[in-house]
């Protein structure tokens, strides 16, 4: 019986982490809500559910980049234009396409690769009509691209680790 309700407390967090790193991904290319808070979320889970091992001094420097975050939202101005939200969906892209790439290469690699895939999803984004009064690169890109993308990467990288930590044990 002992065995029976750990072993679906461990998947029933399973479940959940999952579940909120699938929503924090979703939430990366429309920000309704601070993605890198469900991320963190979905991490502890996995993390205390037993399917991935992180060090306490990384869950206490990814709560940190959390809560960075999630002040950056809040401080953001409410009503984001349209291009703005494509901005999101070009870095996030871009991101999303650097982690896998650094996955498939090697894990050591991910975090590389995924700043790289925001930078070059940012500066897509940046030669498109809607982006264009970025001039890239310039004062401007460089303030809207930390606006813009370090939510995104702070978020994916989060999502990283925890399939890191699958490929891993």
């Amino acid at each position: 019986l002992l065995h029976t309700m750990a072993t679906s407390h461990f998947t029933l967090l399973w479940r959940l982490g999952v579940a909120l790193l699938a929503v924090a991904a979703a939430l990366s290319f429309k920000p309704k809500l601070p993605a890198a808070l469900f991320a963190y979320c979905g991490m502890l889970a996995l993390h205390f559910g037993g399917h991935i091992y992180l060090t306490s001094s990384a869950l206490a420097s990814w709560s940190i980049a959390t809560l960075i975050v999630a002040w950056l939202f809040l401080m953001q101005p409410k009503g984001e234009p349209k291009s703005s939200q494509l901005a999101n969906i070009y870095v996030g892209l871009g991101s999303l396409a650097g982690l896998l790439v650094g996955l498939a290469v090697n894990a050591r690699f991910m975090l590389l690769c995924l700043c790289l895939g925001a930078i070059f999803g940012f500066a897509a984004y940046c030669k498109t009509p809607a982006g264009r009064w970025l001039k890239f690169p310039g004062l401007t890109f460089i303030q809207y691209f930390c606006n813009k993308c370090l939510p995104i990467v702070i978020t994916f990288a989060m999502i990283g680790i925890s399939i890191e930590g699958f490929l891993v044990k």
